[in-house]
């Protein structure tokens, strides 16, 4: 076997298949959330959420037990949320997942239909189908 058939080939980069599924992403940064407050926001690629969070929970847990509690179970609730969001390729932004333009941007979303929205010119018939009368 020649060295050059197992050099690896040029051509674009391709990203790995996913090592999770959209469920089971879900319930593994449910419980890395659960064991670590905001670890589970690191599956979303949300680093600053997932610092926020942890600073968080920790300092309501030193305060006393009860805020700790409540803001553990809302970076809990949070992760439910991001689960319910895209990410726009163009600029990043979080968006709902059946959007079909990024509402920061306008770029269109992969997978999505375009447009159906069609403007009438002053030479098309009315929205009715009835023609113009001309007097």
């Amino acid at each position: 076997m020649n060295m050059d058939e197992l050099a690896p080939k040029p051509g674009p980069f391709r990203s790995p298949p996913p090592v999770f599924g959209q469920h089971e992403r879900l319930a593994a940064s449910l419980f890395c959330s659960f064991m670590i407050p905001g670890a589970g926001q690191l599956f979303y690629r949300r680093w600053q959420a997932a610092i926020l969070w942890l600073a968080l929970t920790a300092s309501g847990y030193v305060c006393f037990i009860v805020p700790g509690i409540v803001l553990h179970v809302a970076c809990l609730l949070h992760i439910l949320w991001l689960s319910q969001q895209s990410e726009c390729l163009e600029c990043r932004a979080l968006i709902p997942k059946n959007a079909t333009r990024c509402r920061y941007c306008r770029a269109e979303l992969p997978g999505s239909a375009p447009s159906q929205a069609h403007v009438l010119t002053p030479h098309e018939p009315e929205a009715d189908g009835q023609q113009r009368r001309q007097h």
